[in-house]
Formats: C-alpha cells, sequence, structure tokens
C-alpha cells in the first residue's frame, strides 16, 4: 500500500460548528489504531459534504499516523 492520502493533521481547527478542536500525534495515533474498517467504513470524499449521500470516491482500507499526519 504505497498510495497515503492526507486526511486530518495535528494543530487546531475549527469545526463545522465554529468550535476550536486540537488533534495531537497521540489522537492521531489513536484514530489509526482503533480504525476497523470491518465494524465501519470511512468513505473517501471531497471536503465537508453535507449529507451521508455525497459520493465516495473510494473507502479506506488502513489508516496510520506519522509525522503529524493522519
Amino acid at each position: 500500500m504505497d498510495n497515503w492520502i492526507e486526511i486530518a493533521r495535528t494543530g487546531t481547527f475549527t469545526d463545522s460548528a465554529g468550535r476550536p478542536q486540537t488533534f495531537t500525534d497521540s489522537d492521531l495515533a489513536a484514530i489509526a489504531n482503533a480504525y476497523d474498517p470491518a465494524r465501519r467504513d470511512c468513505p473517501l470524499v471531497f471536503g465537508h459534504p453535507q449529507t451521508d449521500s455525497a459520493p465516495a470516491f473510494g473507502w479506506a482500507q488502513k489508516l496510520k499516523a506519522e509525522g503529524g499526519k493522519l
């Protein structure tokens, strides 16, 4: 699996409700370690769609945290 796509990074960001959210290296590692596509899949979409029916261009098979990126 050579084609990794960054989906998040460390730092503080404003969520869709206008609240600041901070992600640390530990947070990203916990997300990657907990990801199990058999329990809940992760669709690959552009941006933050308004509905769950937005088209998916693929699904994540695995997540990894490395260098401050997920």
